[in-house]
C-alpha cells in the first residue's frame, strides 16, 4: 500500500485496487474452527467443541479418568453459557485448579480453557482476565502442552476481547521463534488489534501481505477496518467500507452495520445512528438487542448519556433480554459507567417469586459495584435509589455482604455507618472476615484498628468474637498472652471480656495447665 495508507485510498475511491487479487470467503462470518460459536440466541455454546473432545478421548484415552473429570467440568460451563451467555468465575477457577491438580490436559481442553478468559466472564475486569489467561498459558507451557497456531489464535481472541495493548509485531516474532506459521485467522486478528487503536497504516501492511500470500479474507476484516477508520476519526472512510463490500459482491450484514453504528456512537453522532438503524430496518436487517447493546456500550464509554438513553428505548426486548442486559450491566460497571448500568437495570423485567411478590432487583449489579471497587459515594447513591424506589429494600445489606466477602474494609465501614444512621443494628459478625483476614496476613496492628472501629459503633466484642476470632488471630502473631491482653486493654476493651475469651479459647484446646496458670496470674469475673 502507499505510505498514506488505506484511508487515502478510500477517499479517492481507489480502494478496490487494494482488494483486487484477494480470495473472498463470505459464506461463513465465523471461521468453522472457532471453539465457541456466538449465535442469534441469548447464549453462547461450547457444546460442539466439547463433543469433539469426548470423541477424541473415547478413541485415545477412554481410561483417563482425570481427563473425563475435566471434560465434565467443561460441560458444566457449557450449560451455563447456553442458559446465561456467561461463565461464573468460580467455575473457571475450579477448572484451572483441577488442571493443576491432575497435571494433564488435552489440546482441545486447553483451547477451551483459554477461551474462558475473555468476554465469557463479564464480571471480571479486563486486566484481571488478561492476567488469568497469562497465568493459564504459563501453566500449559509448564505441562508441555503442544501448542499450534489454534492456541495462539485463541490467545489473540482473548487479548482482543480484553483490549490488551499487545504489539502485533512482537506477537509475530514470538510465533517465528516457536517455529509456528501464522494463518488467515492470525492475520485477521492482528488487523483487528491495529484497528482497535485506529492504526490503519499498520492494518494496511498486514492486508498487503495477505494479498501477496493470496490469503482468504472475510467480513470480519471489513468490520475491523470500519472500526479502525472510525477510531481514526474518519467516518467517511468507515462508511465507505460498505460500498467496497458491495462492490466485492457482499451485502453488509447486521454485524457490519453494528460495527459502523459503534463508530458513530463513539463520535456521539446520533443523527447517523438513527439513519443507519432505520436503513437496517428498511432492508430487513433489524438489529438484535445484543447488537443495540454494543451501540449503548460505545455511547456510555464516551459519556454520551442522552444518546445512550435514546438507543436504550429502541430495545426490542426479545427472548433472553434479561440475560443479555445482565451481561451488559456487568460490563458497564467494570467500565465505570454506573449510571448507564442503572438505566439498563430499569429496562429488565422484574422476577416474580413463588409467593407472588417481586424478587429484589439489582443484587448482581450491587455485588459488581463492590467487586469492581467503584467509588463508595456512587455505591451509596445507587443503593439509596434502589431502596427508596422499592426495587431492593435490602440494597445496603447486599452491598455490605459483598464488601465483607471481598475484604473491602473501608467500603464496609461506610455502608455500616449509613445502616446505623437508618436504625439498622450493627452486629459483631460483620467484623469477623476482617479479623480473620488480617490474622492470616500477620497484620496484628490492623486487627487492633478493626476493634477500635467496632467501639466507634458502640459495639463490644462478645465472647464468641473474642474466643473464636480476635484472640486466635492475635495469638498467631504474638504468642505471649500477657502482651495481647495488655494491648487490648490499651485500646479500651474490658479486660474481663478478654480474659473470659482467653480462658474459653484455652479450654477449647483442652489445655488445663494453661487454664490453671491463667487463673493464678489473673483475677477476673467469670461470665
Amino acid at each position: 500500500l502507499a505510505a498514506d495508507g488505506m484511508a487515502a485510498l478510500l477517499r479517492t475511491r481507489s480502494v478496490l485496487r487494494v482488494f483486487n487479487g484477494f480470495i473472498y470467503n463470505f459464506g461463513h462470518k465465523t471461521p468453522h474452527y472457532e471453539l465457541f460459536t456466538r449465535v442469534n440466541k441469548p447464549a453462547v455454546q461450547l457444546q460442539p467443541a466439547i463433543a469433539r473432545s469426548f470423541a477424541v478421548h473415547q478413541n485415545v484415552q477412554t481410561d483417563n479418568v482425570a481427563s473425563q473429570v475435566l471434560d465434565q467440568s467443561l460441560m458444566r460451563i457449557d450449560k451455563d453459557l447456553r442458559q446465561t451467555g456467561r461463565i461464573p468465575l468460580k467455575e473457571v477457577k475450579n477448572i484451572f485448579a483441577e488442571l493443576k491438580r491432575i497435571q494433564s490436559v488435552s489440546t482441545t481442553q486447553s483451547l477451551l480453557m483459554i477461551r474462558c478468559c475473555g468476554n465469557l466472564v463479564p464480571d471480571v475486569l479486563q486486566e484481571d482476565r488478561t492476567k488469568l489467561v497469562d497465568d493459564l498459558w504459563t501453566t500449559l507451557q509448564q505441562l508441555e502442552v503442544p501448542f499450534d497456531i489454534s492456541h495462539y489464535n485463541a490467545l489473540l481472541r482473548v487479548y482482543l476481547e480484553n483490549e490488551n495493548k499487545f504489539s502485533p509485531i512482537e506477537f509475530l516474532a514470538k510465533l517465528e521463534q516457536q517455529g509456528i506459521e501464522p494463518n488467515r485467522v492470525t492475520y485477521q486478528r492482528l488487523i483487528e488489534r491495529y484497528c482497535q487503536d485506529g492504526d490503519i497504516e499498520g492494518a494496511s501492511k498486514i492486508l498487503e501481505f495477505m494479498k501477496e500470500q493470496q490469503q482468504v479474507i472475510n467480513e470480519n476484516i471489513f468490520n475491523s477496518l470500519i472500526m479502525g477508520h472510525s477510531r481514526a476519526n474518519d467516518m467517511e472512510s468507515a462508511s465507505g467500507i460498505l460500498d467496497i463490500m458491495r462492490g466485492a459482491g457482499l451485502e453488509p450484514s447486521s454485524t457490519t452495520y453494528t460495527a459502523l453504528l459503534v463508530g458513530y456512537a463513539e463520535q456521539g453522532d446520533m443523527p447517523s445512528i438513527r439513519t443507519t438503524i432505520k436503513a437496517c430496518d428498511d432492508n430487513g436487517q433489524g438489529l438484535h438487542d445484543r447488537e443495540l447493546m454494543e451501540v449503548c456500550t460505545a455511547l456510555a464509554a464516551k459519556g454520551h448519556n442522552l444518546e445512550f438513553k435514546e438507543v436504550l428505548d429502541m430495545m426490542r426486548h426479545s427472548g433472553g433480554y434479561n440475560q443479555e442486559a445482565r451481561n451488559l450491566i456487568l460490563r458497564l460497571v467494570n467500565m465505570g459507567c454506573e449510571d448507564g448500568a442503572v438505566e439498563m437495570l430499569d429496562t429488565m423485567s422484574p422476577l416474580l417469586r413463588e409467593d407472588g411478590d417481586f424478587a429484589p432487583s439489582g443484587i448482581f449489579m450491587i455485588q459488581q459495584l463492590i467487586i469492581a471497587r467503584r467509588p463508595i459515594v456512587k455505591i451509596l447513591e445507587i443503593c439509596h435509589k434502589l431502596k427508596t424506589n422499592g426495587k431492593n429494600i435490602y440494597a445496603f445489606e447486599t452491598a455490605l455482604h459483598a464488601a465483607l466477602e471481598h475484604q473491602q474494609f473501608d467500603a464496609a465501614l461506610a455502608l455500616m455507618r449509613v445502616m446505623l444512621d437508618e436504625g439498622k443494628p450493627i452486629r459483631n459478625h460483620y467484623f469477623w472476615p476482617f479479623i480473620l483476614h488480617y490474622g492470616n496476613a500477620g497484620e496484628g496492628d490492623k486487627i487492633y484498628k478493626v476493634l477500635e472501629e467496632m467501639q466507634k459503633f458502640e459495639l463490644n466484642a462478645n465472647l464468641e468474637t473474642m474466643r473464636n476470632y480476635i484472640l486466635p488471630s492475635l495469638l498467631k502473631i504474638e504468642a505471649d498472652n500477657d502482651t495481647v491482653i495488655g494491648k487490648l486493654k490499651e485500646i479500651g476493651i474490658n479486660v474481663n471480656y478478654v480474659l473470659n475469651g482467653l480462658m474459653a479459647n484455652i479450654l477449647d484446646q483442652r489445655d488445663l495447665p494453661a487454664a490453671v496458670a491463667l487463673s493464678a496470674r489473673q483475677t477476673y469475673r467469670m461470665t
